[in-house]
């Protein structure tokens, strides 16, 4: 780990701004820990949106963005699936592009899926709303899960509101997964009965 890894997780700010004007004598970004982790999306994970602010307007850190750790994904996943809506919106600002959003992990996760999982709405909702929105994309995983049915089956009434207002017509539109279970089928099996009203 880097000085500026460290600096970065830790969220000192004004360390962080002194390392990277020095950069010369240091190991800096894209530079990756062993486990494919950039300063970045140590700032990412933990929110500290300032760090990330100054990271991005280093210009090497742009090329970051997109980078995938070994087990996580990228710094949007990271800071979605952790609920930092302020540090998402930062990224999106830095990096407008859809695929930013699309980019899936191993698995085929998204960060909508993350933040959807976790009943993150603010994130799911600054997400959904970014250049138009990707709301009528139901992007499914690997095993074909979409946003809807981590939400569902985890019971985040607030996120499955915000899905269906964005994707008009699919909760009249079965979305089946590999074993045929739609988001329906899951919360119905969680016994999450406000979920259930809603997709009804």
């Amino acid at each position: 780990m880097t000085p500026l890894h460290l600096a970065s997780e830790k969220g000192h700010v004004e360390v962080v701004r002194v390392l990277l004007s020095h950069q010369r004598g240091i190991n800096t970004i894209p530079n990756l820990d062993e486990d494919g982790w950039a300063p970045l999306h140590f700032a990412t994970s933990w929110g500290h949106v300032g760090v990330v602010h100054e990271l991005l307007h280093h210009q090497s850190a742009i090329n970051t963005i997109t980078i995938q750790t070994k087990d996580s994904g990228t710094a949007l996943y990271l800071a979605s699936g952790n609920g930092h809506v302020d540090v998402v919106r930062e990224l999106l600002r830095h990096q407008p592009g859809i695929d930013t959003i699309t980019s899936q992990t191993k698995s085929g996760g998204t960060a909508l899926h993350w933040a959807s999982g976790k009943g993150h709405v603010d994130v799911v909702r600054a997400l959904l709303n970014h250049q138009g929105g990707i709301g009528t994309i139901p992007i499914p995983q690997e095993n074909g899960w979409t946003p809807l049915h981590f939400a569902s089956s985890q019971g985040h009434v607030e996120v499955v509101r915000t899905l269906l207002s964005c994707q008009p017509g699919i909760n009249t539109i079965p979305i089946p997964e590999q074993l045929g279970c739609t988001p329906l089928h899951f919360a119905i099996l969680q016994g999450h009965a406000d979920v259930v009203g809603e997709l009804l």
